[in-house]
């Protein structure tokens, strides 16, 4: 399994859709100045608001690429049982997660990063909004697909 969601990342749609979810994830740094560069609480929230935009994005791009998967593989989809064919959904949606989680997470450190360059040090870190940003990214690729 292991294996599959490798070839499936490898050959994700997200990567070559990555500039555009770093281009979102730029937008959403730049979108009104740098207020929020002052605690960390406030960055995280900020950052994560790319959701808005990065969403959509993520959901057409795995839609996409599930369409052409099944144009492509629809002989083969159609021999498989259905348990199959929601694990190769499932997978195709992962590989779009992972390239958007990717560019989501490159996000957040540079606004950490300027967050640090502002106040001057480092702050507590809560990582409960990380996560649910990842899932919520991971979400946004299934409907997609």
């Amino acid at each position: 399994m292991i294996g599959l969601v490798r070839i499936a990342v490898r050959r994700s749609w997200g990567l070559a859709a990555l500039p555009l979810f770093l281009g979102l994830e730029v937008l959403a740094l730049l979108s009104r100045g740098q207020i929020w560069a002052f605690e960390w609480a406030w960055t995280t929230s900020w950052i994560n608001g790319v959701l808005v935009l990065l969403g959509p994005a993520v959901a057409g791009v795995a839609a996409a690429e599930a369409v052409q998967r099944r144009r492509v593989c629809a002989g083969m989809l159609q021999r498989a049982s259905a348990g199959r064919e929601v694990v190769a959904h499932a997978v195709l949606a992962l590989g779009v997660a992972v390239w958007a989680g990717v560019a989501h997470l490159l996000g957040l450190g540079v606004g950490w990063a300027l967050a640090v360059v502002r106040h001057g040090e480092l702050g507590l870190l809560d990582s409960l909004p990380i996560g649910a940003t990842l899932l919520l990214i991971l979400a946004q690729a299934s409907i997609g697909a």
